[in-house]
């Protein structure tokens, strides 16, 4: 099918079923791209949400991807049967990736925090195969982080991970599995480091903490 590109994200829908929608609050236009190579595919927006830049692409049919009141950038692709799913104040240091294909699930909850360099992914990009036998031994997989998750920077979350609520993950980490709520993770590959933690938003540049 012919790729249709959208420039200048507003309300639109085309005779293939693919559609764009806007929430009611906030601007009539959105700064970014869309493409979509396939038909029956959804996009919405919040109109609360402050998005720079926003990249989406739909690589196949009856994709889903929702953006709540995030501010933040994000590029990302919606493969064929996918979702996508962004709560609602995520915020974003720089350009987050979020690649999603073979009919998996990407959820993203409310009040998380990501870093720079961050990179979350259900599928390896490319098969590989068991050579004897030739089956593929790396089928993508859902992913489901919880709220109030704070990913540190140039970490990665591969398919199949579960990242619970409250959760931190350490810098440079790659997470392949599942993180209990409220767990600080770190590593390559991830593991817990500490549990029974919270944390918020204040800047230590910014304010004096005391310890506890």
């Amino acid at each position: 099918m012919k790729k249709i590109k959208v420039s200048s994200i507003s309300n639109y829908e085309d005779g293939f079923g693919n559609k764009i929608t806007l929430g009611e609050e906030g601007k009539s236009v959105i700064p970014g791209l869309v493409v979509f190579r396939g038909k029956n595919n959804r996009l919405f927006i919040s109109g609360e949400a402050s998005l720079f830049p926003l990249s989406v692409r739909f690589w196949g049919n009856n994709g889903n991807c929702h953006i709540g009141s995030a501010v933040g950038g994000f590029n990302i692709r919606v493969g064929d049967s996918c979702v996508v799913r962004i709560g609602d104040k995520v915020t974003t240091n720089n350009t987050v990736m979020l690649n999603t294909a073979e009919a998996t699930e990407l959820i993203l909850g409310d009040d998380c925090m990501l870093s720079t360099f961050i990179d979350i992914r259900t599928h390896d990009s490319h098969p590989i195969y068991d050579k004897l036998s030739g089956v593929r031994i790396n089928p993508a997989k859902s992913i489901c982080i919880g709220s109030h998750v704070w990913l540190g920077k140039r970490s990665m979350v591969l398919g199949g991970s579960m990242i619970g609520a409250g959760s931190v993950i350490g810098a440079g980490s790659v997470v392949k599995t599942a993180i209990p709520e409220n767990s600080v993770a770190a590593g390559c590959p991830a593991r817990i480091i500490r549990e029974g933690v919270t944390w918020d938003r204040g800047n230590l540049n910014g304010r004096n903490f005391k310890n506890k």
